[in-house]
């Protein structure tokens, strides 16, 4: 019994304990029978380890070993955000996108665009209405309640490319909508 912990005695000694009564099997911990709750008590002390740090690994602030599983549920890594490269921040940006709470209004895809480093405003499509139209009113059917556009403005240097620029927007943007990019460079 030298060189087991004294978890693993524990487990052996369950083990022992739980054998039918009688005098058929040996509950002597140096027994043969002894020897082999022992070997068998050692994997089970360690999948009992095991278990416990699975209780770490379903936190997704304290993973480790599955933080590509959380990543992949999560949709990680974005083409938008460049991938971190330590733990801590893989587990951070996990996280974020856990908690994250986005609605669907003008300010949030503009604070969006603004935090990619550009500026933006909102155009809506209205369907035409003969009571509150104008003469050069533009005429769009129905359906143009579905659509809206993104206006960015995009300064000469600028680092961003603009394809994530999109990717963040249509990722945020109802799945029911449409939108479209229209690029003003000044």
């Amino acid at each position: 019994m030298t060189g087991f912990s004294p978890a693993v005695v524990d487990f052996q000694d369950m083990l022992l304990r739980l054998l039918p009564p009688g005098r058929a099997w040996n509950r002597d911990p140096t027994s043969t029978m002894g020897a082999l709750a022992l070997g068998l008590a050692a994997e089970f002390w360690r999948l009992d380890g095991r278990g416990m740090d699975l209780i770490e690994e379903a936190d997704p602030r304290t993973t480790n070993q599955m933080i590509t599983d959380w990543e992949r549920i999560c949709g990680l890594p974005d083409r938008a955000v460049p991938r971190p490269t330590t733990l801590a921040a893989r587990q951070a940006a996990v996280v974020d996108r856990l908690v994250s709470v986005a609605t669907q209004t003008d300010a949030d895809f503009i604070a969006l665009v603004a935090r990619l480093g550009y500026s933006a405003t909102i155009t809506h499509h209205t369907p035409f209405a003969a009571d509150i139209g104008t003469a050069d009113s533009p005429v769009y059917d129905g359906a143009s309640v579905f659509w809206w556009e993104v206006n960015i403005t995009v300064p000469i240097g600028t680092a961003t490319p603009l394809v994530l620029v999109e990717h963040a927007v249509t990722r945020q943007a109802q799945s029911h909508t449409l939108v479209t990019f229209n690029y003003i460079f000044v």
